[in-house]
Formats: structure tokens, sequence, C-alpha cells
């Protein structure tokens, strides 16, 4: 834990972490409420409560911190009724209930994005017949990081579980992710990265979420998803849209992540610009920077930052992970959402992320996935 300094701010998410980083170097003191309390959390709040019962326990963790306002992260989107409750009490920093449950409506994203003229997928209800010859997806209703999301027809005779999400036709190529930042009536686009999805060397299963890649190449259609959603449900702050480019080089508007995206953490890291700085600016006094400046600088940045998410092998305890990151990792890689000694693993729940950078897009793949199956060896081996 670390000393409190400066106004204090709640981070709340399944994995905090990258968040309360941002908060800190911002110059917030962080109180963290989290699923793992991992170490380096530690180092960045100076408190961290541990929820055991996700989400239920977060009502009980922030009653029992002092009063301050609060920013959600990734997985708490899923539970619009357990943020309207903490808003009653807490100054909310982020997108408001109303919002989010339009933005998290499949059908109502679809509608918005088809009347700016933008490609969308089709979809039917979870427990429809999928139609024709076409590939479909099923989704559950609430999920984060790709988690759950499968082929349709491995789904055939599980009739409980399909009335329990919905179909999304399946759109190939590779998955993008936009990072916007709002005032309700504006929005810039912040950049673009690529995803790493279901990648083997990271013992991801699936669709699930294996790491980002900034930047990537920016797209205008990326611009009129974002303002098609902020006009019309009037987010502010930091928020994603994942996006898939088809083999045309097509953009396929996907989801709407409504907080602090995965991939702000590796735009922060190249550009330097305080993002959640910026997101509590958007929210309190509708503060946006200028776009052309904005521009100007990202232009001048000329390096690629990229994350990967380490999956376990097996179940297990976790290890003094400093002791393999020495033995089997280079120097320029930075292992991040370490686990305390001891820790219960699941077989296929992350371990630890890695950080590195190199000179470009393909180079920063490449490296990442060897960095990810050498770091899995080594834990298997253990």
């Amino acid at each position: 834990m670390i000393e409190s300094v400066g106004e204090p701010l709640i981070v709340i998410s399944a994995s905090a972490r990258a968040a309360a980083w941002s908060a800190r170097r911002a110059g917030y003191s962080v109180l963290a409420i989290d699923q793992f309390g991992d170490r380096d959390l530690r180092e960045a709040a100076s408190e961290v409560c541990v929820v055991e019962d996700w989400p239920r326990g977060v009502l009980g963790a922030v009653a029992a911190l002092p009063d301050a306002p609060w920013v959600f992260g990734g997985g708490l989107e899923n539970w619009p009724d357990l943020i309207r409750e903490l808003a009653t009490s807490r100054e909310l920093l982020g997108c408001s209930v109303k919002s989010l449950r339009l933005v998290r409506d499949p059908c109502w994203l679809a509608n918005r994005w088809h009347e700016a003229g933008l490609n969308v997928p089709r979809l039917l209800p979870g427990s429809a017949e999928p139609e024709g010859n076409r590939v479909w997806l099923w989704k559950p209703r609430r999920s984060a990081g790709g988690i759950g999301v499968r082929f349709a027809d491995s789904l055939a005779g599980d009739v409980e579980q399909v009335k329990d999400g919905w179909l999304q036709e399946f759109v190939s190529g590779d998955v993008v992710s936009g990072l916007f930042l709002a005032n309700s009536r504006d929005v810039r686009l912040l950049g673009m990265s690529s995803q790493l999805v279901g990648c083997p060397e990271t013992g991801a299963n699936g669709f699930a979420y294996c790491g980002s890649i900034w930047p990537s190449e920016c797209d205008e259609r990326a611009l009129m998803a974002g303002e098609a959603v902020v006009q019309s449900a009037g987010l502010v702050g930091l928020f994603g849209i994942d996006f898939v480019r088809d083999e045309r080089g097509e953009l396929w508007p996907i989801e709407v992540n409504p907080r602090y995206p995965a991939s702000a953490e590796q735009c922060e890291l190249v550009t330097g610009w305080p993002l959640l700085r910026w997101h509590i600016d958007s929210c309190r006094s509708g503060w946006l920077p200028d776009a052309d400046r904005l521009e100007k600088s990202f232009a001048g940045t000329g390096r690629t930052a990229g994350k990967v998410v380490v999956y376990s092998p097996r179940d297990m305890v976790a290890p003094n992970l400093s002791h393999v990151v020495e033995r089997v990792l280079p120097a320029s890689a930075q292992v991040v959402d370490i686990p305390a000694a001891g820790s219960p693993l699941r077989n296929g729940t992350p371990v630890c992320s890695i950080l590195t950078a190199a000179d470009c897009e393909g180079e920063c793949r490449a490296k990442l996935l060897r960095l990810a199956e050498r770091l899995r060896t080594a834990l298997w081996a253990r």
C-alpha cells in the first residue's frame, strides 16, 4: 500500500490495477475494490478491498470506505442496478445508468449504427433458429472480455442457456477497438488498437480477450460509430467500441464498453496522456481535448506498445512470479497483474499480464505471443 495523497478516488473493477495506476499517475489517492488484490494494485492504492462474492459484495466494500467519488471498470457494466444504488450515495464519475442500459442493449445499438449508415451484424433472440447458411455467435447477456461467447451450433439442445443471451451474425476478420472520450454531446476518437482474442499461445479459450496493441490504423467510420451512440445515449467519459475489420477492410461495430477500456493502458504508455484525469474532467465539466492538437500530439509518438494476458495452464497455486519471470523473460518485458504468492489459480483463468514495446504492430504481436508462451511453459513445468 502507498501513503494517501491527493483527492480520494474509489476505483471499482473486476481487475482494478490498470485504472488504479492511471488514477495514481493523475494525482489521486486511490481506494480500490476488485476480485484479486494483485501485488501491483496494492502498490498503486492506499487501500484495497478484495471482493470474493462478486459483484454482490461490492456494496459492503464501498460502505466501509471513506466518502469519495468513484469510477468503474471492466465487469461492473453488467450490473446496472448495483451501479444505480452506489450512485445514490457517492458521486459517480462515469455514464449514467440510463445511458448504460441503452448501450448494453444490442438491438438498440444495432439500430443506431444502421441509421448512421454503418455495417451491422444481424441479431436474433438467443432461442431463435439460426437463419440460412450464415454462421452465428451466441453471446451471454452478462459478459466481459469475450468470456462465454461461442459459436451457436455448439449450444444445440441447451434450451435454458440460450435464452439468457442472443445470437449475432459472425463476421470474420481482425478485432480492433476504438478508444473514445465524450461529454454527452461531443466525442473524440483518441485512437484505435488491435485486439488479441483467443490466442492459443496465451492459453485463452474461444473468444476470450488476451491483449491489446496500440496504435492500430484509425478509421473515420469508427468515429461515426462513436458519434452515433454519444448523441443518442449521452455517454460521458472514456469508453470503447469493439469492431471487426473484415478482409475487404470494412468496419463492423460489435459492442460498446461504457467504462475505462482495456486498451487505455497501452494508449497512456505510448502517448503519456492522463486518461483518468481526462475522464473525470469530461464527466464533471464537459471538457474535451482540442481535436487538432490531439491529432498532432498522437502523430508524433512513433511507438507501439502491447499487453498480453497469460492464462493458467492448470489448477495451481500462484508461485513467487518474480522468480519465474527473472528466469524466463527478458528485462524489457514488464509483468503486471501479479497475484500474491500462494493464491489459488484455476485452469484457464488469468495469471498475469505482460507489457512490452516494439517498432511496429506486427513485431509487437509476435513478441507478445512469444513471451506469453514462454511464461506459460515455465508455469506448466513447475
